[in-house]
């Protein structure tokens, strides 16, 4: 069988039954849990730039994908925000990730400095988190001052 340990899982209902009785065993077996019961709570999904403009540098199944995020987002908020629940889509423009180093282009350096941090976002996450739970902030985008798109469309203003 398949170990589980330090393996993440969501277990949604953790309060009392099944999700409780689900939680105990996966702890059990080592797994990290997230526990979360059905009524308050915020969900932040990563989606990304691409989920709100599209791109042919991103691809049709990559801007598909992550306009499905964004509508599962506002169907989230359409169901569960009644119960408390609020959902968040953070669509983030270029991020200096090591996933750039895997791109056909290399992104140079100094591009990478100009771009989205994994900490700007991971402040923005807090932001979203610290809000007063009345308050749902269905989608938010975040992009690099230079954003290279614009930059690129910019170039064909004339002067």
């Amino acid at each position: 069988m398949r170990d589980l340990n330090n393996k993440v899982a969501w277990i949604t209902g953790a309060g009392s039954g099944i999700g409780a009785g689900a939680a105990l065993a996966l702890a059990g077996a080592g797994m990290r849990l997230l526990l979360s019961g059905r009524r308050d709570g915020l969900i932040i999904k990563v989606s990304s730039w691409a989920g709100r403009h599209v791109s042919a540098l991103t691809g049709p199944a990559y801007s598909a994908a992550k306009f499905g995020v964004n509508a599962l987002t506002e169907s989230l908020n359409i169901e569960e925000g009644r119960h408390g629940i609020r959902a968040t889509a953070l669509c983030p423009g270029e991020v200096a990730t090591p996933i750039l180093d895997q791109r056909p282009v290399p992104v140079s350096a100094e591009d990478k400095a100009r771009m989205v941090q994994a900490d700007d976002c991971g402040a923005l996450v807090l932001f979203l988190a610290r809000l007063p739970a009345h308050v749902c902030i269905n989608d938010v985008t975040i992009s690099p001052t230079w954003n290279r798109g614009y930059i690129a469309q910019a170039a064909a203003i004339p002067p």
